[in-house]
């Protein structure tokens, strides 16, 4: 059941994917208790994307049932897992393309060693860097704060003159 985890969870990169899934998986859900009778292929054609109905289509056929229990269990453990993944959030003041996103998701998961969630927010005031929070902690590495420091140490020198 774990590669079905892990072929979901590399599809999340951002907390706004981690909320479609969520609902595609609620969906999913609603689908697959609809009508006991139907084949699920049936049941979800049309109601889900691709990606979800394939994670489910492999674990029915895996499983060589149309146990209605198991499919419906099945999706309430993919949905706790994906809502447990550890989230970070990163606030930046660009909003960040596809492969940026992509390439600080994979830079999280080597430097974090586990999947993590970025919540992405954007904030101009920024200016540049990020300001991150991370598992309660707190962290500037914006630019803004840098030029806050900057003026800080300029009007200390100028008040000395």
């Amino acid at each position: 059941m774990r590669k079905f985890f892990i072929t979901l969870e590399k599809k999340i990169k951002t907390k706004s994917d981690l909320i479609f899934y969520l609902k595609e998986i609620d969906l999913a859900t609603e689908a697959v208790l609809s009508d006991v009778n139907k084949p699920l292929a049936e049941k979800i054609e049309g109601k889900i994307t691709g990606e979800l109905k394939e994670i489910l289509l492999q674990f029915n056929e895996e499983k060589e049932s149309e146990d209605v229990d198991q499919q419906t269990f099945f999706l309430e453990l993919l949905k706790k897992h994906i809502f447990f993944l550890p989230q970070i959030r990163l606030e930046v003041a660009f909003r960040p393309d596809e492969e940026a996103v992509e390439k600080i998701s994979d830079w999280l998961q080597r430097e974090l060693e586990q999947k993590t969630v970025i919540d992405l927010r954007f904030n101009r005031e920024v200016v540049g860097g990020a300001v991150v929070e991370y598992r309660g902690r707190w962290a500037d590495f914006s630019l803004a704060k840098k030029m806050d420091k900057m003026e800080i140490r300029a009007a200390k020198q100028s008040s000395y003159e």
